[in-house]
């Protein structure tokens, strides 16, 4: 027996459950959801819940058992509650705002993003850079803000672009020069570490060591080609 699909759904004060043609519908104060259920589970309604049975054990009616009881549960929850996601825009000139039934996005792009908003969901802008998503159907709010939210996710170096509210984005490192490696940021000052001074050192032996090298090969390179070391072989003979 699934763990989650043997608890029944309560009712709450308000929201009413009724099976019609082989569907499920609920109503409540934030409006009505209706859900068919798989053929190979059943819903009852009595005493102010809504319980779900599966015909048999097998593979597919254990799936779909518990999960037709947490669609329940949400609709439920929905007709109730409501949902809401909330959206962040970050970034320099980054806005967002809705005009009529379709969202607005300027988020770096050399055109302005327009998104239709859907039917059942209210969209709105508190500010220029947040987005609240409301409605009762769990599935359809969460599928729209993610759909807005790939229209420009937030990057990993500074974060810009769209997130969730409260989203952790991971940061990645900037690479740096060679001359700033091992250079901890302090404020605007960069301290350097007695490791990174003493390889800089070594690094700078080298190349001027390197320098001296390629200046002795270049005056040999002339003398050859001047012809008189040839001069002086041919002329002790």
């Amino acid at each position: 027996m699934s763990r989650v699909g043997k608890n029944p759904v309560p009712l709450p004060k308000g929201v009413k459950a009724s099976l019609e043609n082989g569907g499920l519908r609920v109503e409540g104060p934030l409006g009505k959801l209706e859900l068919r259920p798989h053929p190979n589970v059943s819903v009852e309604i009595a005493e102010e819940e809504v319980r779900v049975a599966r015909q048999d054990d097998t593979r597919i009616s254990r799936s779909v058992h518990g999960l037709t009881r947490a669609l329940i549960a949400n609709m439920v929850e929905g007709v109730e509650k409501g949902y809401e996601k909330r959206l962040e825009v970050v970034g320099v000139g980054y806005i967002a705002a809705v005009q009529k039934d379709v969202l607005q996005l300027r988020v770096g792009f050399a055109n302005e993003l327009h998104v239709p908003i859907p039917s059942g969901l209210t969209v709105t802008c508190p500010d220029q850079t947040h987005i609240s998503v409301k409605g009762i159907d769990k599935q359809q709010v969460g599928q729209f803000a993610a759909e807005v939210r790939a229209l420009r996710k937030p990057e990993p170096y500074k974060g810009k672009g769209i997130r969730y509210e409260g989203e952790q984005c991971v940061g990645r490192q900037a690479r740096r020069s060679p001359s700033n490696r091992g250079a901890a940021s302090s404020g605007n000052l960069a301290v350097v570490t007695p490791q990174a001074a003493a390889a800089r050192r070594d690094h700078a032996d080298r190349q001027n060591d390197r320098r001296r090298e390629r200046k002795s090969w270049t005056t040999q390179e002339r003398i050859f080609a001047s012809g008189r070391v040839v001069a002086s072989v041919f002329g002790s003979g």
